[in-house]
């Protein structure tokens, strides 16, 4: 099976589902990308979006319905604030100076990477040293999302950034691009090429993948994303507790917090709703009501 990953703010937070959530129906379906949070002492509606942070346009839902629910919140909870600044987001993958890419990789790896290099992108082993040599393997995952793409896309984080700009409704971020980065470096670097390595040996079948794993997304089954990442991919989920888990866990005061403060709404990726440590199963335990709504 190709090999499939989840990180931050490119991450394909992606699920499998039987029943179509994303529609106009108004009864209550078993699971849906869209949740209502209530409890006895939360004065105002509270609603929480699991998006995919990069969607091909032919998958993207934003309907009515949803934007109305923004439009009627005070403030937008997401994972970042808003776009990170270009200078500092470049100096953050920038690898320390004692450092090269190379470093991470094992001699048989590192061939593997220049060979695909060199069919697949038309880049000498030089020109991907001088190209990638000094920048954190958490690059490479980017390119690797970003190639699986074919045809137009669009992003739910911009969409509701834009949405929140022009009704005046404050953005709130859960995270810096600093701490998102620093995820990934906390990641060994064997356990780094191993992920990247499995990827780009997949590279073919990921993209097919990639629009399989859309249309799941538009059906919406929470429960089963949790599954299929760990069946799709062990190399990234050896390390769910720093990129999901862990993640959850620390939101959760922030969150609670601003939620009380006024109507909000949240949107993260998907992938951080799902399971026992899911955001969703999370609020229930502090004692909230959080149903799926059709949309």
């Amino acid at each position: 099976m190709a090999k499939l990953h989840k990180f931050s703010w490119l991450v394909l937070a992606i699920l499998l589902g039987t029943s179509c959530n994303f529609s106009s129906q108004e009864e209550t379906p078993e699971s849906s990308m869209l949740w209502k949070i209530e409890r006895d002492d939360l004065e105002h509606p509270t609603y929480m979006l699991g998006t995919m942070h990069l969607i091909n346009k032919e998958f993207f839902h934003f309907p009515d319905k949803l934007q109305k629910l923004i439009k009627n919140s005070k403030q937008l909870i997401m994972e970042l604030e808003g776009l990170p600044n270009p200078a500092e987001a470049a100096e953050l993958m920038r690898l320390p100076d004692s450092v090269k890419l190379a470093d991470f990789f094992s001699e048989e790896q590192l061939a593997f990477l220049y060979d695909f290099a060199q069919e697949d992108m038309k880049m000498t082993p030089e020109m991907f040293d001088m190209t990638f040599g000094r920048m954190k393997p958490f690059v490479l995952l980017q390119l690797i999302t970003q190639r699986q793409f074919e045809g137009e896309t669009e992003s739910f984080e911009l969409t509701l950034m834009d949405l929140a700009k022009k009704n005046d409704i404050q953005a709130i971020g859960l995270e810096t691009i600093k701490q998102q980065i620093g995820f990934f470096d906390a990641i060994p670097m064997d356990g780094m090429a191993n992920i990247i390595t499995s990827y780009f040996e997949n590279t073919d079948s990921l993209k097919e993948q990639t629009r399989i794993l859309q249309q799941i997304y538009r059906k919406g089954n929470l429960d089963t994303l949790a599954h299929h990442m760990l069946e799709s991919s062990p190399e990234l989920m050896e390390f769910e507790e720093i990129l999901l888990s862990g993640r959850n866990k620390r939101w959760m005061p922030q969150i609670l917090e601003l939620i009380f403060q006024k109507p909000s709404f949240i949107a993260v990726g998907a992938a951080h709703l799902a399971g026992e440590n899911g955001l969703v199963e999370l609020l229930r335990k502090e004692g909230f009501t959080v149903t799926p709504v059709a949309f």
